[in-house]
């Protein structure tokens, strides 16, 4: 999902914007646990303000929840990587 802005936003208000949208209309039903954080991202104004800092194409939500996941996902035993990607992330 692209950053959803309106006229005279600035990229704080998009970037909040696009995550209460992305909670509401992508998560909610499908990942309860993407549903809160994408509520609670929007409401973060330090979060909201660094994620705005970001080049446009880097501000969607998938891709900060992935990024997070993959930080904080175990590392795979030794001659596991092929099958890390693949496994589950949050719900």
């Amino acid at each position: 999902m692209p950053v959803v802005a309106q006229a005279g936003d600035d990229a704080a208000t998009a970037v909040a914007r696009t995550y209460r949208r992305f909670a509401r209309l992508e998560a909610r039903g499908r990942s309860a646990a993407y549903e809160a954080l994408a509520e609670s991202v929007a409401s973060d104004t330090v979060l909201v303000s660094f994620i705005a800092s970001l080049p446009p194409e880097k501000r969607q939500p998938n891709l900060l929840f992935a990024a997070a996941a993959t930080c904080s996902a175990p590392r795979p035993p030794s001659g596991r990587c092929a099958s890390w990607p693949a496994s589950p992330g949050p719900n």
